[in-house]
């Protein structure tokens, strides 16, 4: 179901750009996806997210972001709502929160506690297809949650240097 909602998202999207006049000046993005995955491995294993931004000014955005995880013994949904504040056209701090939920594939009922965090950082644009961002994800609750969905592992305070790069 969740991949027939994106398909007809897509195609849509697909039909509205191509109703609009080659003359006319199409106005400022307002609302941009961002969307990957990572083919199916070996295992099984799926890995996506999507990111939902909304440019509230030229200086001040929201983002919704949700990462998917199926690893070998779980699955795992991490959903995020942050803002971000632009300091110059590329340099940006952004502050915010997320819950995550983890469902054991293994037979056991139910999910695990979710776990909720605090986001902070800042991001860098390299270039219009590049971004560096460095951050931290601080929980705020008491979960079974583990790293990578996982009990096992004990999840940490995270802090992170990750990049985007858009095809």
């Amino acid at each position: 179901m969740n991949r027939f909602s994106f398909l007809l998202l897509v195609l849509l999207s697909f039909g509205i750009s191509a109703q609009q006049s080659p003359a006319e000046t199409p106005p400022p993005e307002r609302l941009t996806l961002d969307t990957f995955s990572y083919p199916d491995f070996f295992a099984g294993e799926r890995h996506a997210m999507f990111a939902l931004n909304y440019k509230i000014s030229d200086t001040f955005h929201a983002e919704l972001q949700t990462f998917y995880d199926t690893y070998l013994t779980s699955n795992r949904t991490r959903t995020g709502l942050r803002f971000k504040k632009y300091l110059s056209p590329k340099f940006y701090v952004y502050s915010g929160g997320e819950i995550e939920i983890a469902q054991d594939k293994l037979g056991s009922p139910g999910c695990a506690t979710p776990r909720t965090g605090v986001l902070g950082g800042a991001g860098y644009h390299v270039k219009e297809n590049f971004v560096i961002e460095a951050g931290s994800n601080a929980a705020v609750n008491v979960s079974s949650t583990g790293a990578f969905g996982e009990p096992a592992y004990v999840m940490p305070v995270i802090s992170s240097v990750t990049s985007r790069i858009r095809f």
